[in-house]
């Protein structure tokens, strides 16, 4: 019986033995070379920007509320705005990067089914849902006495005010379509890109373990230890998020165009 369970014990007590007597270290990396990508310059983007402002202007018929309007183009320039954002020193290759290209996928798909569809009663349902929210996390705020540095209250009453009273403005805590991003993307018949862009950004945005693995671990390179994770003093540089963020803004921007004709601008010239 003792000889049995010394067998059963020795592996065990073997690899703990080893992990303890002998150091870890990473395994080399061997960085995958990849074609340039032009992507964009920073003139280029302010051009785009300038050249949107003009189409709003333009485009602009009433100073009545516009949801239809201020959709297509508030979108637009938040995706230029986060464009900007990923094009600082080193800004495009961080873990956050990732939430910055799901982002623009999510505006990409919302305007691309809003003008497939063309319904005001859509148009005016995306709006009134994001000042609902707006309300709610007033409302949250309000009930709490450590309120968190990062959000303005200020902000957060003119937006859940601006188109109508609080009171009256309502709040939906599901999707405002009663849908989800896939089933946008379906029927706006941008479904290739969501697949594309969807499943690993998210890993990203909701933490999930993928994401963490590819992050802050390395594999250990000593084959007494089993091949286990490492943990990173720095977290690992990923891969450049520009080239695709420019390639869904531009769709993006296509959008515009089709919304409000002659549009030209892209972030990718030539």
């Amino acid at each position: 019986m003792r000889g049995e369970t010394d067998a059963e014990s020795w592996p065990t007590e073997f690899w703990t033995y080893c992990l303890k007597a002998t150091p870890c270290f990473p395994l080399t990396e061997h960085a995958v070379e990849s074609k340039p990508t032009t992507g964009t310059t920073v003139g280029q983007l302010d051009m785009v920007v300038r050249n949107l402002l003009d189409h709003c202007k333009a485009t602009r018929i009433t100073s009545a509320l516009d949801s239809r309007h201020d959709t297509v183009f508030g979108m637009a320039l938040f995706a230029l705005a986060l464009v900007g954002e990923a094009m600082r020193v080193g800004a495009s290759t961080t873990i956050g990067a990732r939430f910055t290209l799901r982002a623009l996928l999510e505006l990409y798909v919302t305007l691309a089914f809003l003008v497939k569809k063309d319904n005001i009663e859509l148009w005016k349902s995306y709006r009134v849902f994001g000042s609902g929210q707006a309300k709610l996390a007033l409302l949250k705020l309000e009930e709490t006495t450590d309120q968190p540095l990062s959000i303005s209250m200020g902000t957060l009453q003119n937006l859940a005010n601006e188109d109508m009273w609080q009171e009256f403005l309502p709040i939906d805590v599901g999707h405002w379509t009663k849908s989800n991003l896939r089933d946008l993307s379906a029927q706006a018949e941008v479904k290739e890109d969501y697949d594309r862009f969807y499943s690993w950004t998210s890993m990203y945005s909701h933490g999930h373990w993928g994401a963490v693995r590819a992050s802050v671990f390395d594999t250990c390179g000593n084959s007494l230890h089993r091949l286990h994770r490492i943990p990173r003093s720095t977290a690992r540089s990923q891969a450049d998020v520009l080239p695709d963020a420019v390639v869904l803004v531009d769709k993006l921007l296509d959008l515009v165009d089709r919304a409000y004709p002659q549009f030209g601008s892209r972030l990718k010239a030539g």
